[in-house]
């Protein structure tokens, strides 16, 4: 059997919405919805033979977490995260080859924010969390009768920074900046034997 082993390397995810953040004592709950950035990927024979630029349309990023704040500006939460961004087409020297296709990442990942607290109602944070993504790859590029029809399950983290602004005492509307990655993935590509790098921009 042939595979593909494809890196990905980082998706950006920009959640340009708002995020309301309600809570309960010290725990909270919440959902977020934003644009999600994937950058260009290169796609190359294993033999070097031949290479391919891979872009990305901008996509959809939703999650729902649930947290517990200690009271002492650090925060841990669990979040389940859905992203998918349409692959946009292959090109080779130039040429535009065509492609029809998804990228889809279902994630799960365990997160700690620091609260930096200010005089006012705005929160600044900043942190990270490490998890895991279900990875499926479905694209049929024009130029082949093969096609990328795959799914994995990886390891996954993120970064992110942003500002909570407290509406009330049980509600905050957050805006944040994402920096999700899910480093490898293995995918069949037919008898293609190919390796890829994705990257964030």
């Amino acid at each position: 059997m042939n595979r593909a082993i494809l890196t990905l390397v980082a998706l950006l995810v920009l959640s340009s919405a708002s995020a309301p953040v309600f809570a309960l004592e010290h725990d909270y709950f919440g959902a977020s919805i934003g644009l999600n950035l994937a950058q260009d990927s290169s796609l190359d024979y294993r033999d070097q033979s031949q290479a391919f630029d891979t872009p990305f349309d901008p996509g959809l990023s939703l999650s729902a977490f649930f947290g517990h704040d200690y009271g002492n500006q650090v925060r841990f939460e669990g979040e389940v995260g859905y992203r998918s961004n349409t692959v946009e087409k292959f090109e080779s020297a130039g040429t535009n080859l065509g492609a029809d296709g998804d990228l889809t990442l279902y994630s799960l990942l365990f997160n700690v924010f620091w609260d930096i607290k200010t005089t006012t109602r705005l929160t600044p944070y900043l942190g990270g969390g490490l998890g895991g993504a279900f990875v499926v790859l479905d694209a049929e590029p024009n130029f082949s009768t093969v096609s990328f029809d795959d799914d994995d399950t990886v390891f996954a983290y993120q970064v992110g920074v942003g500002a909570g602004y407290e509406v009330n005492s049980n509600l905050t509307v957050d805006f944040g900046y994402r920096f999700f990655s899910a480093p490898t993935l293995a995918s069949r590509l037919g008898f293609m034997i190919l390796k890829s790098s994705f990257g964030s921009r």
